[in-house]
């Protein structure tokens, strides 16, 4: 074997076969060319239904790796609470670093959202270009961090279309820097009956006044304040995540 570390790999559940599983496609491609593992490398394999294998490289064939597995891994690197992540377009790579890191700290799913003041502008190609490319970095963080499940990065949607999807949150928390209330406050008042909790971070130029006056008349959504800072949205993103985390003893 080649090192000590255990390297993660996902599937689908019908890529498991009683005591074999078969890795296809480009993690079969990335596993024989870039990694060059050897038959006899032991490797962790989660499929879709968060089961974890421990298994044996037993043999390469046809672009494919035969793994055999050895046994079942209890594993528990989930948050016991879903936080959905609405994050407006940023410019250049920083969507990138935000999936990355926001898979990194346990998000359920991401959706991408186009509002007034994004800067970035995507015809319907670019999106569906866009959000492969975001779901194969969430992925490959999944791996990373050994995680039991892959964040969904879902299609880029408008903000007004966030008012749809109010019902399927206990909270949802929108960081505003005109507002000063407390986000320790509402989560220590709310934390007993939380499950799902969805995060609204607005684009570089910040949020128009009509979304905030669209989104904040549920009762379920809050403004919040990330301090006395303006902060970049690529940091509003992990803070608010990490705040929640930190706040129901996930971190």
């Amino acid at each position: 074997m080649k090192g000590i570390i255990m390297l993660k790999f996902f599937v689908k559940n019908e890529q498991v076969n009683e005591e074999i599983i078969e890795i296809i496609g480009q993690d079969a491609k990335h596993m024989q060319k870039v990694l060059r593992l050897e038959v006899g490398e032991i490797l962790n394999i989660t499929d879709e239904s968060r089961n974890t294998y421990k298994c044996s490289i037993v043999e390469f064939k046809d672009e494919k790796v035969i793994c055999n597995i050895l046994e079942n891994v209890e594993e528990d690197n989930e948050n016991k609470i879903n936080i959905s992540l609405f994050q407006c377009l940023a410019k250049f790579d920083k969507m990138d670093y935000i999936i990355q890191k926001a898979t990194e700290l346990g998000i359920y799913d991401v959706y991408p959202v186009s509002s007034k003041r994004v800067v970035v502008k995507l015809d319907e190609k670019g999106k569906v270009k866009k959000v492969e490319r975001w779901q194969a970095i969430s992925k490959e963080a999944a791996k990373q961090c050994k995680r039991t499940y892959i964040p969904e990065i879902k299609n880029v949607i408008f903000l007004k279309d966030i008012c749809n999807l109010v019902p399927k949150y206990d909270i949802i928390l929108v960081a505003y820097e005109n507002d000063k209330s407390s986000l320790k406050k509402v989560l220590q008042e709310m934390k007993q009956n939380i499950q799902n909790i969805g995060i609204v971070i607005g684009p570089e130029g910040g949020f128009d006044e009509s979304e905030i006056k669209l989104l904040n008349q549920y009762e379920n959504v809050y403004l919040v304040s990330l301090g006395n800072r303006i902060l970049r949205t690529e940091t509003a993103s992990i803070s608010l995540i990490s705040n929640i985390l930190y706040e129901f003893d996930e971190i």
